[in-house]
């Protein structure tokens, strides 16, 4: 055992750690790489490094924090100074962190509800602090200090009708049709299949800017982690008035339905190694990778027909992994941190009762989601303030098997939007009968060079970009040229979209639509980009919006 290797502290450390000891210790590092490169199943890759991992002690140990009364008063006085300087919203978190490290049913426990209630009363959510009001009277709460809670229950009562109105999202736009082979998307699309682009989305018919053409809920989702303390763990809606696991220090939920409906699928297995997990700086496609293998079993008996569901695993399972692309550094690395999760799951969950074959189909998994990933699962976000101007916040990940079928452009046709978890797909440029559908991955035209898209894309993708952006070589935004054309938007109309405006977006949709249309003939230009970039903030402030205090 090397003593040194176990203090490591990320995954990232312990590959390092383990390349070094291996180039130290047999000094034929290519032999190990040769042998590894033979394995032809994710499970064996896994069992391979695992015992070198064994060999060289290297596994992490596993990092157990309960909940602690100090901790969670020494939160609760944090609160208090916030509440004290009317910072409601930072109250707020530290009362909800407080909450989350109090031993249950402690008597910090219910202050932390009570101290909390007052922060939501004065923010008007009545009905929030109604609730946190009724939790802590339930609880051990100081005898003495009833009649002060009691007080504030019957203001809150007698003020419910002027509590805050809280709209996260407008109506989710629905489907203008059925698709008789896609469950998730209108009959304007279908799903096609070629060497050059692997399977992708075509239009079958011509589609409008605007036009919805999918609406898909995920496999599954995983919330971020600086989100813990603001949003559900399960259905990662904001809340103010969280509630927190009954085990851990780390997850809140929304309402009881949502903390038992985690406990019972996947939470219960994950509760025990979230902390380590974290410690050890692993991802969000990592989490999700890992939630995804403890969910399949729960998720048999696929409805496997013609039609194409996004709730089915087998369209996540069958996602493109770009195995044979990888370089054998990249799919060891992958393979050290399913191998160091395997060992926490088989360690210290009862994930493993059905014995070893759950193992292996596990190990398999894991190795696969961890490949499946980084190319697949879609950013979930919400808008939010930032300084004095809303704009999208990236709150969590999910798995959308239908969405991961469109391949990227530097200068999509079609835009994502969030409603809670559903992500709706609209059309961003006019697209014509037998053309293909392409999104974004992150790297576009107007905001990155050619060359530097190209690199990221090659790096995390495995392809070279041929768009038309690239093709053509279209300049950045600032360089692009002018036509002269008004766009008939107004800097005040531009100022209230940041300022959040809904109301306003839902009004100047459909002119923007129409202005673009009218400006594709002249692409690439400002004033198209500018029209694009305006449409996209209406689409983004009809979805997630959040209020913060």
């Amino acid at each position: 055992m090397c003593d040194q290797y176990i203090s490591q502290k990320t995954v990232r450390d312990i590959y390092v750690a383990l390349c070094s000891a291996l180039a130290a210790g047999s000094g034929n590092v290519r032999a190990i790489s040769e042998k590894f490169s033979e394995l032809e199943t994710n499970s064996s890759r896994v069992d391979f490094v695992y015992e070198l991992l064994e060999k060289y002690g290297a596994f992490p140990k596993l990092n157990v924090i309960n909940k602690n009364a100090k901790v969670a008063t020494d939160l609760r006085e944090k609160g208090n100074d916030f509440f004290k300087m009317t910072k409601d919203g930072f109250a707020i978190m530290k009362y909800t962190e407080s909450l989350a490290n109090a031993p249950l049913d402690s008597q910090e426990y219910a202050l932390a509800f009570a101290n909390r209630s007052a922060a939501l009363f004065r923010l008007k959510l009545y009905k929030q602090c109604l609730k946190d009001i009724e939790k802590a009277l339930s609880g051990d709460y100081p005898k003495h200090l009833h009649d002060k809670l009691t007080t504030r229950r019957e203001k809150a009562v007698q003020m419910q009708t002027q509590q805050v109105k809280m709209m996260y999202h407008e109506d989710a736009p629905v489907l203008g049709s059925t698709n008789e082979f896609i469950e998730c998307a209108a009959n304007c699309v279908e799903i096609r299949s070629a060497d050059d682009h692997g399977r992708h989305i075509v239009a079958r018919r011509d589609i409008k800017i605007g036009d919805v053409i999918a609406v898909e809920e995920p496999f599954t989702t995983v919330l971020l982690k600086d989100k813990y303390l603001s949003h559900c763990y399960n259905c990662l809606r904001p809340c103010f008035n969280l509630i927190p696991c009954d085990n851990c220090v780390l997850i809140m939920f929304c309402k009881e339905g949502c903390k038992r409906l985690a406990w019972d699928t996947y939470h219960k297995y994950e509760c025990s190694i979230l902390p380590t997990l974290l410690d050890l700086d692993l991802n969000k496609l990592t989490l999700a990778a890992l939630k995804i293998s403890i969910l399949v079993d729960l998720t048999q008996g696929n409805d496997k027909g013609s039609t194409y569901k996004s709730r089915n695993y087998s369209e996540i399972h069958d996602l493109i992994t770009n195995t044979r692309l990888r370089s054998t550094s990249d799919l060891f690395e992958r393979a050290v941190t399913a191998a160091i999760i395997f060992e926490l799951v088989r360690k210290h969950t009862k994930l493993f009762v059905d014995g070893a074959k759950k193992q292996e189909t596990f190990k398999e998994l894991l190795l696969l989601h961890l490949q499946t990933g980084p190319s697949n699962f879609h950013e979930i976000s919400e808008m939010a303030k930032n300084g004095s101007f809303y704009e999208l916040d990236e709150i969590g990940v999910g798995a959308y098997s239908f969405l991961s079928l469109l391949n990227h452009s530097c200068c999509p046709n079609v835009v994502r939007h969030c409603y809670d978890r559903t992500i709706v797909l609209r059309a961003l440029r006019p697209i014509v009968k037998g053309e293909q559908l392409f999104d974004n991955y992150g790297y576009h035209h107007a905001v990155m060079k050619k060359e530097q898209r190209r690199e990221h894309l090659h790096k995390q993708y495995f392809f070279e970009c041929r768009c038309e952006a690239c093709v053509e070589n279209w300049p950045l935004y600032i360089e692009l040229p002018k036509r002269h054309f008004d766009i008939k938007v107004s800097e005040e109309e531009i100022e209230s979209l940041r300022n959040g405006s809904t109301r306003l977006a839902k009004d100047i949709a459909m002119n923007l639509q129409n202005l673009a249309e009218g400006l594709e003939k002249l692409r690439p230009c400002k004033e198209l980009a500018d029209v694009q970039e305006i449409l996209k903030q209406c689409y983004a402030l009809c979805g997630n919006k959040r209020i913060t205090f």
